[in-house]
């Protein structure tokens, strides 16, 4: 079954919850850091969305966004996941 179609108005705050692949684990390194704020810059740069604050755990990964255009948040994640 299909999930319902977010809606995500214009100038709104989103509490973003995202997964890891399984079996992929997230250390508090320097070297993880720098990957994941990497990644979260070439999504940013192609989709583009205000990331006001963010925290990676070791499975998941918690996000403050500001929808600038609410056709850019879904587009966002997906990059961000693939990256």
């Amino acid at each position: 079954m299909p999930s319902p179609r977010k809606y995500h108005p214009h100038g709104s705050v989103l509490f973003v919850t995202a997964s890891l692949e399984e079996g992929l684990l997230l250390v508090a390194n320097p070297l993880c850091q720098a990957i994941v704020r990497t990644c979260l810059a070439r999504a940013q740069f192609l989709h583009p969305v205000r990331i006001c604050h963010f925290l990676f755990e070791a499975t998941h990964v918690h996000m403050l966004l500001v929808v600038d255009n609410p056709e850019d948040v879904s587009d966002f994640m997906e990059r961000f996941k693939t990256e």
